[in-house]
């Protein structure tokens, strides 16, 4: 009783009036809404569920998007970092293989700093060298486009991964340019200027001046001396023999050969030819690419007598470096610098033989060692896909031919020193042996007359090693050791000796 009490006590109390009023009902009746009006404010109001749907469906896609770019980001940096890390580690790692140091291959192959026993690339050159130089061998192994380089026809398509290399190996260098000469290895630039060289030389005779200016680099930067500065000596041959530069050429492949040789004063031959065999055994192949560059320059310059005479020479000397008994029980880098050493042979074989038939001497003479050439480009391209090795013409049928580089040996592949060594190798002994073959096939025809069944064999022959082999033997085209230009020859040729036989037989 108390408590409602005071809880009444505790309400205010309204006045007379206002009780009244409050108890007094409505004299109009409230206005009640129209049914246009229900309309129009639900209308209004599904507009604004609508808007805020649309403004919350809008925020979670740009949520989402964001996210997604981050992730994206994220993912693309990765592999772009991992690719990095890859060839830094792994494809440019150090040769671990003592064989292959002995043989040399570690410091003969592809370098892309100065150092061989480092691997990876040269720190001095800081990150922006560092990535440039990976993305140079990534440009060229991967074929990783570029945006900073522009495809605008044939040709440049398949010169980009030339063009890509030149554009950021210029980047590295460019960077160790910035850099103390003390924090580089000596020779990590003169490496970069031979790399960009060679690349320059690819992309065909409008770049001669601009290969031959970074070999004439990278031979400042070796000081002119060493086995290194003697394979740029080379190089710097051919190029001047390129621009008819004769006695510049001359110079320089003398001076390869005399950088090749055990001591400075052993003297050469008045051909420039080599008098001893040096001990180092990528001054062997240094001298035996020189070989063939002096070869190649007496023969064509039209001095046939002092090509004869150098070249037999020259054969007379590579038959003189010690050789395994047998290429299939030999260690891979063994092999490998044997293989290379008859390849070189194989070449000298056939310019002799060219030399012969331009001298109008005996044609049995030029098809001795034109058949010495065939067989023993065919050894090198059988032994480094390991193919059994077969030899005379009598066996052209019995014995098939590779097909592409993916055919060779695994353990060749394996090593970074061997592997574009033996890729180039293999290029080189398909293209020789098509030409061997062909150019007998040529003497063949002119000796024995133009249904000659041996001619029409050789150029049989000249067109499996220069094609394409497609199903049953057919033969699809030329394949990537040959030029369109060989490949219409050697296909002429063989469907003309092809009807002129179909014909006798009639």
């Amino acid at each position: 009783m108390l408590k409602r009490r005071l809880l009444s006590a505790a309400r205010p109390r309204l006045p007379p009036v206002a009780r009244a009023i409050q108890r007094k009902p409505y004299s109009v009746e409230p206005k009640q809404p129209t049914k246009e009006e229900i309309n129009t404010a639900g209308i209004q109001a599904e507009f604004a569920n609508h808007a805020e749907t649309a403004f919350r469906t809008g925020f979670n896609i740009f949520k989402i998007a964001a996210i997604g770019g981050v992730l994206a980001g994220l993912v693309a940096f990765g592999s772009w970092e991992l690719s990095h890390q890859y060839v830094e580690k792994m494809a440019l790692r150090a040769e671990d293989d003592e064989e292959v140091k002995k043989y040399q291959w570690n410091v003969s192959g592809e370098l892309w700093q100065g150092d061989a026993s480092a691997g990876g690339t040269d720190p001095g050159l800081g990150s922006t060298g560092r990535q440039a130089v990976r993305a140079a061998w990534m440009a060229t192994h991967w074929n990783v486009n570029s945006q900073d380089v522009y495809a605008t026809s044939v040709a440049d398509a398949v010169d980009a991964p030339s063009r890509q290399a030149i554009y950021y190996l210029g980047i590295a260098i460019a960077a160790a340019g910035k850099v103390e000469a003390s924090h580089l290895h000596p020779f990590t630039v003169a490496e970069l200027h031979n790399r960009t060289a060679g690349f320059y030389e690819r992309l065909g005779d409008t770049y001669l001046d601009a290969s031959k200016g970074h070999f004439e680099e990278a031979w400042r930067g070796f000081s002119g001396e060493g086995l290194r500065a003697a394979r740029v000596a080379l190089r710097l041959g051919d190029l001047s023999f390129q621009q008819n530069q004769h006695e510049e050429a001359q110079r320089w492949w003398r001076t390869a050969v005399e950088l090749c040789q055990d001591t400075p004063a052993t003297p050469l031959g008045p051909l420039s030819e080599p008098e001893s065999v040096p001990t180092s055994l990528w001054a062997q192949r240094i001298i035996a690419s020189t070989l063939v560059s002096l070869s190649a320059f007496y023969a064509q310059t039209g001095k046939l007598s002092e090509a004869e005479s150098f070249e037999e020479s020259s054969l007379s000397f590579l038959r003189s470096i010690p050789s395994p008994d047998s290429i299939t029980e030999a260690t891979h880098p063994q092999a490998l610098h044997a293989l290379f050493l008859l390849q070189r042979s194989s070449i000298l074989s056939i310019h002799l033989a060219e030399v012969f038939h331009a001298q109008k001497k005996p044609v049995l003479s030029s098809i001795q060692y034109l058949t010495l050439a065939a067989n023993s480009s065919e050894r090198v391209a059988r032994a480094l896909t390991g193919l059994p090795l077969h030899q005379g013409i009598g066996a052209l049928h019995d014995a098939p031919v590779p097909g592409g580089e993916d055919q060779i040996i695994p353990a060749f592949k394996a090593s970074n020193s061997m592997d574009p060594v033996a890729r180039r190798l293999y290029h080189d002994a398909k293209r020789t042996s098509a030409e061997a073959w062909n150019l007998l096939g040529v003497l063949y025809e002119q000796h024995e007359g133009p249904s000659s069944k041996t001619a029409l064999l050789c150029y049989e022959r000249a067109v499996r090693w220069a094609g394409q082999a497609g199903g049953e033997g057919a033969v699809l085209g030329e394949n990537e050791a040959t030029t369109e230009a060989d490949w219409s020859v050697f296909w002429s040729n063989f469907q003309r000796a092809k009807g002129a036989s179909d014909e006798k037989r009639k």
